[in-house]
């Protein structure tokens, strides 16, 4: 089935951001709103600006899991089957309800692996509280494959309007070493309005105006959320159950971006330095409000790299619009240099204001990015630790 509405795309919400200098600005000049997330300073033993406590225990508050220094610089958390209680690393910013900010780091880990009473934790991401203490949102990366080396990680992401505070967390709570380092937080500036915006904002205003809720507030999530997430079926070169639009062009209609079905089976999105008009791959779930959900999937890519007047955008993860087609929240996965096949998966809450969810699949730049092995499921209602506390 074609669709006629076309995906909004925020070019400059997905600008590239250098990480942070030592000196604590990133290298577009842009002040961090974290204090020494170079994790240069410390004072006996702990991480300056930084909060350790203790997250998840196992039966008991001792032996506790390590804190301390590496070469980079860098902080590292590590635990083994012994032990039974397991700190976490946060610091409180400054972040506005309702803005928009990205976070930034580097991680690697070694040996990760669940033993006994372990929680599955090994993550670095974002937490946010109203003013009763209740987790309101949270978007995080689950670090635990990052063993090759230092992994370049990227998280966009929107305060809740609900938000009372809101803190980058880093925490490990099951066997092995996790190290991170480079956490850079900068906000980002207002999206600019891209093809298709115009087609959504009326698509809700339809909505609203026919007096029909959005399917997204009533319908039951069925157990599969996506169609064809393993893109075995194609109709006339398109996945089936999915959406093909242009979400960004360079000044004219064509040539447009390739759309190849790849074997194993997958997808991927190719274009070059002659590419005018980019596709993007889109599927709306049925999903429910305040409930949490977990994307997953595989991807590469290959000589991925920004030419002329092209928008910077090479990512699959899920955009949020309220009734009115504004962008309300995201979750994306930036996987411009991820030169062989990985896993990800994004963790994203659906706002009690969002009419409707988009799981995308965009690249508008030089080079391929292939796709592959794509499922959306209700995450479990467990807290990412437990103890959450502001």
């Amino acid at each position: 089935m074609r669709y006629r509405s076309r995906v909004p795309i925020a070019a400059a919400m997905l600008a590239a951001v250098l990480f942070m200098l030592l000196s604590g600005t990133t290298g577009l000049g842009a002040e961090s709103l974290i204090a020494n997330g170079s994790f240069e300073k410390w004072t006996d033993g702990l991480p300056d600006g930084w909060k350790v406590d203790v997250g998840a225990m196992n039966g008991a508050d001792a032996p506790k899991s390590e804190v301390k220094p590496i070469k980079g610089p860098a902080l590292m958390l590590r635990g083994d089957a012994s032990t039974m209680a397991w700190h976490s690393v946060s610091q409180e910013i400054p972040a506005r309800a309702g803005a928009s900010y990205c976070l930034e780091f580097e991680s690697q880990t070694r040996d990760v692996q669940q033993e006994g009473r372990q929680f599955d934790n090994c993550y670095v991401g974002i937490v946010s509280f109203d003013q009763a203490g209740k987790l309101v949102g949270r978007k995080y990366d689950d670090v635990s494959a990052d063993s090759k080396g230092w992994a370049k990680h990227r998280i966009v992401f929107v305060v809740p309007e609900d938000a009372e505070s809101t803190k980058v967390m880093i925490f490990l709570s099951k066997s092995g070493i996790l190290g991170v380092k480079s956490v850079v937080v900068t906000a980002t500036e207002a999206p600019l309005a891209m093809e298709g915006d115009a087609a959504a904002a009326q698509e809700a205003e339809g909505q609203a105006a026919s007096g029909r809720e959005p399917a997204t507030a009533t319908e039951p999530a069925p157990p599969g959320l996506l169609a064809n997430g393993d893109f075995r079926d194609w109709t006339d070169g398109r996945p089936d159950g999915w959406k093909v639009d242009v979400g960004a062009t360079n000044g004219a209609n064509e040539p447009t971006s390739e759309i190849i079905a790849l074997d194993g089976p997958g997808l991927a999105l190719r274009g070059n330095a002659s590419t005018m008009a980019w596709y993007s791959v889109g599927q709306e779930p049925a999903l429910r409000k305040g409930r949490t959900y977990t994307l997953q999937f595989e991807a590469r890519s290959e000589d991925v790299q920004r030419q002329g007047r092209q928008h910077d955008n090479c990512f699959v993860g899920v955009m949020c619009f309220d009734a009115n087609g504004k962008r309300v929240d995201m979750a994306i996965e930036d996987l411009s240099r991820v030169s062989d096949w990985k896993k990800h998966r994004i963790n994203f809450r659906l706002p009690r204001n969002a009419a409707k969810a988009k799981v995308l699949i965009f690249l508008s730049k030089s080079g391929t990015l292939s796709v592959r092995h794509v499922s959306l499921k209700e995450a479990t209602p467990d807290r990412p630790f437990r103890g959450a506390r502001r």
